[in-house]
């Protein structure tokens, strides 16, 4: 009953919160840095390119098969869709994003786990939401909400429901992946200013963001899809970046996986001697 109750013991201290932590890559916008780092020490950063600005990029996020794709809006009408390096964050060769509506800019890229590519924008006309052919760029309208004016970026969870970010109300909404339509959540309680990053962690289904207010200051936050508020995990301001981002799936530390290992063993020895 001892060795039951030790290798318990064991079991819930090992999948206690920060057991798994997940990586995630950003762009940092702001001073030309790409960056990994992970959830749980977000401060804690691997630079794996610099010296290139990467200033118009406007979201980033993994397909499907681990690729990672970016789209960029140095202006409404310039959209591109380029794939990205996880070695040192290069673009690839631009392709033209085509079928957005003539005033928008694209604010935000994200993949369902059925493959479905999406879009956010925004325009002085409002939000709009859209799927992106990811081989030619070719866009297609699901629909627009006025009473928004731009989702500044775009998230989908493990089930398709889809969320996005206001940058006016500074607020989370959930859109309809079907029409577009825009029903309000509630206030993240984060001042947006500029562009903003945010993914889902598929591993946990939880949705983190890289929240910028501007002039360096900004967090890494979790946000709760029920209420819209959005939880400080850690302040980036002292890192100077304004980053997009994107969530690869989680795997247990190196610790852990010691830990398992010997829960294995000691679980074994057991069978074992009790024969």
């Amino acid at each position: 009953m001892k060795t039951r109750a030790l290798l318990t013991g064991l079991a819930l201290s090992t999948f206690s919160a920060g057991a798994f932590a997940s990586t995630v890559f950003a762009a940092d916008i702001r001073t030309g840095r790409f960056v990994t780092f992970d959830t749980a020490t977000p401060l804690t950063q691997t630079v794996l390119g610099t010296g290139t600005t990467w200033g118009t990029v406007r979201g980033i996020d993994f397909d499907t098969s681990g690729n990672l794709w970016a789209v960029a809006s140095a202006a409404a009408g310039t959209n591109t869709l380029h794939t990205m390096s996880t070695a040192n964050g290069a673009l690839g060769t631009a392709v033209s994003i085509t079928g957005l509506n003539a005033t928008d800019s694209v604010n935000g890229i994200t993949i369902a786990g059925n493959g479905t590519a999406y879009l956010s924008s925004g325009s002085a006309a409002g939000a709009s939401l859209y799927t992106v052919n990811l081989g030619t760029g070719v866009a297609s309208l699901i629909g627009s909400y006025a009473q928004v004016q731009t989702f500044i970026d775009v998230a989908v969870d493990n089930s398709g429901n889809i969320y996005a970010t206001d940058i006016t109300s500074d607020s989370l909404w959930s859109v309809n992946a079907g029409t577009g339509a825009a029903t309000l959540i509630g206030a993240l309680g984060i001042n947006l200013q500029f562009a903003q990053g945010m993914d889902f962690d598929q591993s946990t289904n939880t949705l983190y963001a890289t929240t910028y207010t501007g002039g360096g200051v900004g967090n890494f936050v979790s946000i709760n899809t029920t209420t819209g508020a959005a939880s400080i995990i850690a302040a980036t301001t002292s890192t100077n970046g304004e980053y997009e981002m994107a969530v690869v799936n989680a795997v247990p530390e190196p610790a852990t996986m010691l830990v398992l290992a010997g829960l294995a063993a000691a679980a074994a020895r057991r069978r074992k001697s009790s024969k």
